[in-house]
């Protein structure tokens, strides 16, 4: 990704590149340098981002 593109445009490519279904892509989240991101927030050279899949679950 080029310096400046937006975590929510870091998104929006992978979810043309990656086929899921959109709830998926709406669903996922971002960490930038091991920090939850925001879809505002600006990604910078030498980054490291995390997409962090949907998971449900656990013990009733």
């Amino acid at each position: 990704m080029p310096e400046g593109v937006s975590v929510a445009e870091l998104v929006r490519r992978h979810a043309m590149q990656f086929e899921a279904p959109a709830q998926v892509w709406d669903a996922i989240g971002v960490a930038v340098n091991r920090q939850y991101a925001r879809a505002e927030d600006v990604l910078r050279e030498g980054d490291e981002v995390a997409l962090l899949p949907p998971v449900s679950g656990g013990l009733q």
